[in-house]
């Protein structure tokens, strides 16, 4: 079973298949409802905000999604803001499976996200923040941490398709939240 032929074609095809036709018609028009309000309340105008990803490894550190994963294409893109992961590397920094290790926060005052998203363990997120704020004041010039736009969102992975509507939302609401705030 794919999703190629799209998601509600998938859906409805796996309660066929498990005789499960009523209960996957109801997912099919939970996710459809959820989808197009969603779609809705996303602006016109979009958001146009400037988003960091970070993903906390719990004693592993953290790592910073880079621009042209899912998040990119299924939440940024959507929403109209782009991921400044990019200007957080260094050169010579190795990307593996689209992330690399933050070594160093000042990088972020360069970059000066509109919003701050972490997820996976956001506490190895929040703790590496808190000992960068002490050894650089600095950092708190930076336009999420001023604003406290700093959020724990879900992550979204092709494995987690029925759950885009869910997921989407979430972005939506805290992107359009910080931006009316």
């Amino acid at each position: 079973m794919s999703f190629s032929q799209g998601v509600l074609d998938a859906i409805l095809e796996i309660g066929r298949l498990l005789h499960r036709e009523e209960k996957s018609r109801q997912v099919a028009v939970r996710y459809t409802s959820l989808l197009e309000k969603t779609m809705k309340a996303i602006s016109a105008s979009k958001a146009n905000k400037k988003i960091l990803i970070l993903q906390g490894l719990g004693s592993r550190g953290v790592r910073v999604e880079a621009p042209g994963g899912y998040s990119d294409k299924f939440l940024l893109e959507p929403i109209g803001c782009v991921n400044v992961g990019g200007l957080i590397k260094n050169q010579d920094t190795k990307v593996n499976k689209g992330y690399f290790s933050l070594e160093n926060w000042q990088a972020v005052l360069k970059a000066n996200p509109d919003i701050i998203v972490k997820y996976g363990n956001p506490c190895a997120v929040e703790k590496s923040l808190a000992r960068a704020l002490k050894r650089r004041p600095e950092l708190a010039k930076v336009t999420a941490i001023k604003n406290h736009a700093i959020y724990t969102l879900p992550f979204y992975m092709d494995f987690s398709v029925t759950q885009y509507p869910k997921i989407l939302k979430a972005w939506v609401d805290a992107v359009y939240t910080y931006q009316t705030s």
